[in-house]
Formats: C-alpha cells, structure tokens, sequence
C-alpha cells in the first residue's frame, strides 16, 4: 500500500497497518487546498460555509493524490448522496475530521468489491449519543476497554457504511451494524444485522483501526463474493 502524508507529523498512523495490494492511502491536515481542484470541485466549494470547504477541499485533494499513486488519472469527483462517484476502474473512500482528512483509492479487482475510511476524534462520542448509536451489547463492551471504545466502534460503523453503500445504496441504521473488536489484532468485523440482501457483504469484511494524536483511523474492506 502507498502511503503518502502531507505532514510527517501523520505518519505514526501507518505503524503496524497491513499492506493492501493496489492501493493509495493519502493523508493531509485540513488546509485551503481549493486552487488545486478541478473546476467542478472549485464550483461546489463557493456553495459552502468556510469551513466546510475547507474540509472538503482538502478531502478531494487526498483524493487526486491517491489516484495519481494508482496511476489512475485524476478526474472531478462528483458525488450522491453525499458519496464520492470514482472512475470506474477505482473503489475509494473520503473521510475528514476537524483537523484531518485522508483519502483511499483501490485499483478495482477480483478481490476488492468495496472499501471505506473514517476519521474521528476521540472523546467526540458523549455517553447520551451511545444508546441512538450502539446496540445494548456494544454499550456493556465499550467499558471493558481503556481507549475511547466510543470513538472506535462509531468509526467503524462510519467506515463499513461506506463500503457498502455503493454496491447495496440503503440506509443503515446503527444499530443494524454491529461492531466487534480484536484488540490485540487492531482489527474489527461489522455485521449486518439487517434485512436488505444487497448490504449482506458487509458481513464479510475486515477492518483495521489505528489510535494516534487524538484521533482513531479506521479502514473497512468488503471482499468481492461469488
């Protein structure tokens, strides 16, 4: 996998993370990256409050990047419904948080169906949200651990969510993804605890999950099934 950082000061979350075949992971802190958009891209920022686009300016610039690392010419990413449209031959995902954005692509193959990535800042998760987003047996595990569990399985349930919706393009609701960790793997599953057929992948992926400078990173990967 090819990571490329914006700062170094981003590095430490690539510590320990396993190598994905054909794919660009980019991360940047949040900046004014909006001259080196697409003119599409530029047009949607003049729409936004300030800050917004600055998040999403530098989110699409991650994006450019990743693609590029791929060698996948980089295009305007347009999106519905708030979900970033790649070119054909690319899986991608966009994540921002108030300080960071990152962005990653995947060369589509036999192996990859769907991919997704999430950044969230931890102690963001307060207690009253836990019971909207949480099943009751998520609640009792999120106190058996010492790091933000909070922060972690919310992540988690952000990045299977868009994984999966470019192939199911349903709802999810929360608590019909439910998450469970292995600690000592820095590894999670989500699984889908819905009716619709076409989010039943999301059953089968594997997750990654990273803690550093206040922030928890999280990468879903749904496999291609016969």
């Amino acid at each position: 996998m090819d990571w490329q950082f914006l700062d170094r000061s981003l590095q430490a979350f690539q510590d320990g993370f396993p190598t994905l075949e054909r794919t660009a992971l980019v991360m940047s802190p949040i900046g004014d990256y909006q001259s080196h958009l697409f003119a599409a891209e530029q047009a949607r920022c003049r729409q936004m409050t300030r800050a917004r686009a600055l998040s999403f300016s530098t989110g699409r610039h991650c994006a450019h990047a990743a693609l590029r690392a791929i060698d996948v010419t980089p295009v305007a990413i347009a999106s519905k419904n708030r979900a970033p449209l790649w070119p054909d031959t690319v899986v991608g995902s966009i994540t921002h948080s108030r300080e960071i954005a990152a962005c990653i692509a995947i060369i589509g193959s036999s192996e990859v169906a769907g991919v997704g990535i999430d950044i969230e800042q931890e102690g963001r998760i307060k207690a009253k949200l836990h019971r909207a987003l949480f099943t009751d047996a998520e609640r009792i595990q999120l106190e058996s651990y010492s790091f933000d569990a909070a922060a972690l399985y919310f992540s988690a349930k952000e990045a299977a969510y868009k994984a999966i919706y470019p192939l199911g393009q349903k709802f999810i609701g929360f608590h019909e993804a439910v998450v469970q960790v292995q600690p000592a793997r820095r590894q999670f599953t989500v699984a889908y605890q819905g009716s619709d057929a076409g989010c039943s992948a999301m059953s089968s992926g594997t997750g990654f999950w990273r803690f550093w400078a206040g922030h928890v990173l999280t990468v879903f990967v749904i496999p291609q099934t016969d």
